[in-house]
């Protein structure tokens, strides 16, 4: 499944409302606003998949391997929080996930990333010798 990568902007907190054509992922004190169309496109990709696979597929919209290799749910500092924490709003308020699941989502993927960049550099290694 192809995941184009999110068009989002950083709310700051004197101004909590987002651009026109940008919506709060994940509702109220979201730190984060995508852009509508994404948004409608993404749902649309995980319409009838499970809490994990839908989590999942939106934090390949912000995040590469290399962003999440090596990381743990606790790690993430700066930008990377703020997207973090409005995933795990969006997780909690319209996936139906509890922030365990989230956190258990999240370090999975982490997982799946350390994984994909090993590979890679596997494979590179290999296609230089």
């Amino acid at each position: 499944m192809q995941i184009d990568k999110a068009e989002y902007v950083v709310l700051e907190p004197d101004q909590p409302i987002p651009p026109t054509g940008f919506i709060l992922l994940g509702g109220p004190c979201s730190p984060i606003a995508v852009n509508q169309s994404w948004y409608q496109l993404m749902r649309s990709k995980v319409k009838g998949k499970g809490k994990s696979f839908i989590i999942k597929r939106f934090m390949d919209g912000f995040f590469n391997p290399w962003d999440l290799a090596g990381k743990t749910s606790k790690l993430f500092v700066g930008r990377q929080e703020l997207i973090v924490k409005a995933l795990s709003l969006m997780a909690v308020n319209e996936v139906g996930m509890t922030h365990s699941e989230f956190t258990q989502a999240l370090n999975m993927r982490c997982r799946t990333a350390d994984r994909t960049v090993k590979n890679l550099q596997q494979h590179t290694q290999d296609s230089n010798n």
